[in-house]
């Protein structure tokens, strides 16, 4: 059940023989001549590679620099370079950076003129690879400028590209060295130019252009606002990543995402963030704790308090304090009200709509499951929209239309795997094993409720030990053995992985399904 890209791995080259290193260096003609001129002797070259040549990732700036560097300031430069033996590995590396860049990256740079270099600097705050508009969005030029100025780099060897993607990167071990030749001041500015064109790429889905999933986007984005000390900005694409998390289940990337922006600046919206993996991990008192402290951080009548009742309210509701549940609800819900935050109106009355039912009152409840729906509606909202059904099915079964809940139930479920919500989509399963159950189908309900139990088990949620008891209990009333049971939970989590659940639906309720 994959959510997230596969992750790269570092791997280090090693050392370049001496042999390898002269031939790299002759597959340039200009080199060649010089070598074969002598006007390179090879006891020079062989200096060259003691002190510097082995290591990869020095070998293509060499060989640009050697093209056109005259001999006997190579031999002067060369000279002075001191390797001490009895430093360690990391120490010795430093020192060798530090004559590498004077000999070297520094005339290299040299060549460029001073606005390609500006530019180059500011476009070496990107971590990833871009587009030429990438480019001049952080290099502060248009599109045809910085593409000249690209190639530039390519032929000083600070940049390279993919021909067959049309995308760019600056040399990786190169990046600092550039951006500190600008302001701290030029280079926050270039970090928010990056971090404004990435954020809009993901608005416009066009990541596939820059070849990033969202998630790769979005994180360089937010690393990229943090740099510029943007941190309004940064805490924006943080909760958009920590929401998509939390619906897959990622609760420790939530976590870490969040206290990491709490390194950078107290601020409320974090802690709610926080709070609610507590919250969904069944640490209510931990919850409870973190919703508090959102609260007394947030200014009065703010969606950042709004979001802090409704979390407190929600934990109320889960100890069964429904009296004190509907007051903190009503304060989130006034609140998001009074500053036109409809996705926060419709989460609220979905919430006191699910108190009503809890109470037998139906009629309130269907109201306000109505209202919620609406309001979701106009802005688009599919988690609640797939909240909403499945309230409206549970209404359905207390009066008895089995098929309108079922229905109601797997148009829900739809949903919730199309948005990733992994807590919904257990959470309708189980209602629906609890429906098969109640039409005298047990083998099939008992199956819908381990896969409820497996999902949360997946993803960490606190109801995974309560979903196991009420499959526990089934399969005891069935006479199923603990090995019988253990088998068909393997089965299942097989099978889900086939077709996310739409075989056990079929056999439950029959053909057209989710």
């Amino acid at each position: 059940m994959p959510v997230l890209p596969p992750k790269a791995h570092r791997e280090e080259l090693s050392d370049f023989a001496e042999s390898s290193f002269l031939k790299i260096l002759q597959r340039d003609p200009q080199v060649e001549q010089r070598i074969r001129s002598s006007e390179l002797p090879m006891e020079l070259l062989r200096d060259l590679y003691r002190k510097f040549g082995g290591t990869p990732r020095f070998l293509l700036q060499i060989r640009e620099a050697i093209k056109e560097m005259d001999t006997e300031m190579l031999k002067k430069e060369l000279a002075k370079v001191e390797l001490p033996t009895d430093a360690e590995a990391g120490e010795l590396q430093k020192i060798r950076d530090k004559y590498f860049d004077d000999i070297f990256t520094e005339r290299l740079y040299g060549y460029l003129s001073p606005e390609s270099q500006i530019a180059l600097s500011r476009s070496a705050v990107y971590g990833v690879p871009v587009t030429l508009e990438g480019l001049a969005a952080a290099a502060g030029v248009a599109p045809d400028v910085v593409a000249v100025f690209a190639k530039d780099w390519e032929d000083r060897t600070f940049a390279y590209r993919d021909t067959e993607k049309s995308l760019w990167s600056i040399y990786g071990l190169l990046r600092w060295w550039l951006m500190a030749k600008i302001s701290s001041e030029e280079r926050m500015t270039a970090h928010k130019a990056a971090g404004d064109f990435l954020n809009e790429i993901h608005l416009q889905k066009r990541e596939g252009e820059q070849d990033l999933n969202w998630l790769d986007c979005l994180m360089e984005a937010r690393a990229q606002y943090l740099q510029a000390k943007e941190y309004g900005q940064a805490r924006k694409i943080n909760d958009i990543i920590s929401i998509r998390f939390e619906r897959y289940g990622i609760y420790e990337e939530v976590v870490q995402l969040n206290q990491e922006m709490l390194g950078y600046e107290e601020h409320p919206l974090p802690m709610n963030r926080i709070a609610m993996v507590y919250e969904c991990r069944g640490h209510l008192r931990e919850a409870r704790e973190w919703y508090q402290r959102s609260l007394d951080a947030s200014a009065d009548k703010t969606a950042e308090a709004g979001m802090a009742w409704n979390g407190l309210a929600g934990i109320d509701y889960q100890q069964g304090n429904y009296k004190d549940a509907q007051d903190k609800y009503q304060k989130s819900l006034a609140i998001a009200s009074l500053i036109g935050n409809k996705q926060g109106e419709a989460t609220v009355l979905h919430n006191l709509a699910m108190i009503d039912l809890i109470l037998s009152k139906q009629d309130e409840a269907l109201k306000k499951f109505q209202t919620s729906l609406e309001l979701g509606q106009e802005i688009g909202d599919r988690r609640n929209e797939a909240a909403i059904l499945h309230g409206l099915a549970i209404i359905d079964l207390r009066l008895s239309k089995y098929d309108l809940a079922i229905e109601k139930f797997q148009t829900s479920l739809k949903i919730n795997q199309e948005i990733g919500d992994r807590e919904g989509e257990a959470a309708t399963f189980y209602q629906l094993g609890l429906l098969a159950k109640s039409q005298g189908r047990a083998h099939d309900g008992v199956r819908l409720i381990a896969l409820c139990y497996l999902i949360y088990a997946y993803i960490g949620h606190g109801e995974a030990q309560n979903a196991f008891k009420s499959v526990s209990s089934m399969a005891s009333e069935l006479n199923y053995t603990k090995e019988q049971l253990d088998a068909a939970l393997k089965d299942l989590e097989e099978s889900y992985g086939e077709d996310q659940g739409k075989g056990l639906l079929e056999a439950a309720f029959g053909k057209g399904g989710i």
